[in-house]
């Protein structure tokens, strides 16, 4: 590590520090997040943050959690007095989480669910990975309903631990920094396990306001500024060019040592979304062509350097450092960072990002994938051999739009007019969730299927078919909210 960013080992947690720094901050953070989750589980960590952070007393300094695909973190704000005062607390709920909370809790985390946005790094995971692993952020937190105090007892005794747990501070740590935790081990990440059968480069028809383009790539220094050069370029073609984008935004996070996903998002108006992603396009084939040019390059390495001149850029450094650890990555320093990017040539920059944008996915609402580039659709699901079922709207004059086929192996999804079939087959569904006159089977392809009582005819013993068809230990069961006194 460099001089401004120290390595120490404190009460049995490494802890990156630096005495450069103008506020005392700090955080907690486990290897633990969304991908270790599973369907019926979904939302145990965030749950486990929210009981460790409850507390009676008020508190005048700033704390808050959060829980991301690989990370559970507990972070505070406050004075040298106060930070201990603040990791001794939680660590101490963490061994003995206060369960009493847990169905207040709940319900607080299923009002914030109503809130949070889909973000489209998320749903370029989910359309890679499906439900399970690193998909599973993009489903909702199903465990907010089902899930019991031994179950999130357990959870928190094996995941909140010593050897799972790295910290940071700004500042010398004070004498008096403790972390009350009990042994185990670190977790390594989830294995990243893609659905099988995808096309390299993926399309994914959506409603979305824009184009998204996500790849998972290498985690390098030449990965990711390729990435902020291809951004700059589609600012200044999408927006300042052409006048048809006002966002263009990137995303990049880390999944594990050696990958991370990285979503570049272009905001457009529905009657330019077909030109917007021809141009996109356009862009990011000319950067995996050409490459870089070294001026590109030079400006990148120049803001990343002004970058670092901001005294409040030390602690985006030691969240990184201890982001790296938990993942298994050696943690570099800015000024090793800078000295990285200072040694890439253009080349090497175009054979990184030529390499990544062989398997990328693409979301858009144009309709249909683009013609070249090799995007295509997932590969269409064979149709089960089953009931039809005809939506209860349909009236003689009208040209149907879909149905539904009910077979003893699974449920398909059919679009009349384009053909298109979603299937999921009982014995390859993650998870089938029941939530009053409906249910939605989530296949482990990816594919979901909502079936709806009261929409189709025969919907009734469609339920009920279902429901007896998948097995006991994949289905949920939601309570739907109670209707509201007249």
């Amino acid at each position: 590590m460099s001089t401004r960013i120290r390595r120490d080992v404190i009460d049995g947690v490494t802890v990156f520090w630096t005495p450069h720094a103008a506020r005392r901050m700090g955080a907690l953070q486990f290897r633990v997040g969304q991908s270790d989750e599973t369907p019926s589980t979904a939302g145990v960590s965030h749950i486990v943050e929210h009981l460790a952070l409850f507390s009676t007393e008020r508190r005048s300094y700033q704390f808050n959690g959060a829980v991301d695909p690989v990370r559970t973190i507990f972070h505070a704000m406050g004075t040298d007095a106060e930070l201990p005062a603040f990791f001794a607390a939680v660590t101490a709920r963490l061994s003995a989480l206060p369960l009493e909370r847990l169905d207040a809790e709940m319900r607080v985390l299923r009002a914030e669910a109503t809130n949070r946005p889909l973000t489209l790094a998320t749903q370029h995971l989910w359309h890679r990975y499906g439900p399970s692993g690193f998909g599973l952020p993009a489903l909702p937190e199903f465990g907010l309903h089902t899930l019991t105090g031994p179950q999130v007892s357990a959870w928190a005794a094996t995941r909140f631990t010593r050897g799972n747990a790295v910290a940071w501070y700004s500042g010398a740590p004070p004498d008096d920094l403790r972390f009350a935790l009990p042994e185990g081990p670190r977790h390594a990440p989830v294995a990243r396990s893609e659905i099988p059968g995808l096309p390299d480069r993926l399309w994914v028809g959506s409603p979305l306001s824009g184009i998204a383009f996500g790849v998972v790539l290498t985690r390098t220094a030449a990965g990711a500024l390729a990435l902020r050069v291809l951004t700059q370029r589609l600012e200044r073609r999408l927006r300042h060019d052409r006048g048809q984008s006002y966002e263009v935004s990137l995303a990049y996070v880390p999944l594990d040592a050696a990958q991370a996903v990285g979503s570049i998002y272009a905001s457009c108006l529905a009657d330019d979304v077909a030109q917007v992603r021809a141009e996109f396009l356009t862009v990011v084939d000319a950067l995996a062509g050409d490459g870089p040019t070294q001026e590109e390059i030079d400006w990148e390495v120049a803001a990343y350097s002004r970058l670092l001149q901001d005294d409040d850029s030390i602690y985006g450094a030691l969240d990184a450092a201890a982001h790296d650890e938990l993942l298994g990555a050696l943690p570099l320093s800015p000024e090793q960072h800078l000295e990285e990017m200072r040694a890439l040539q253009p080349a090497a920059l175009r054979a990184a990002f030529a390499t990544a944008v062989t398997r990328a996915s693409l979301i858009d609402g144009v309709g249909s994938a683009p013609v070249k580039g090799g995007w295509a659709a997932p590969v269409g699901a064979t149709r089960v051999d089953g009931r039809r079922l005809d939506t209860v709207t349909h009236r003689f004059w009208q040209t149907r739009q879909e149905h539904l086929l009910v077979g003893n192996d699974g449920v398909s999804w059919v679009h009349d007019a384009s053909g298109t079939v979603l299937s999921v087959d009982y014995a390859r569904c993650a998870v089938l969730v029941v939530e009053g006159p409906q249910l939605t089977l989530f296949g482990e392809n990816g594919t979901s299927i909502l079936v709806h009582r009261d929409y189709w005819r025969g919907g009734d013993i469609a339920v009920r078919d279902i429901e007896a068809l998948v097995a006991a230990d994949r289905i949920i069961r939601i309570e739907p909210p109670a209707a509201a006194a007249p």
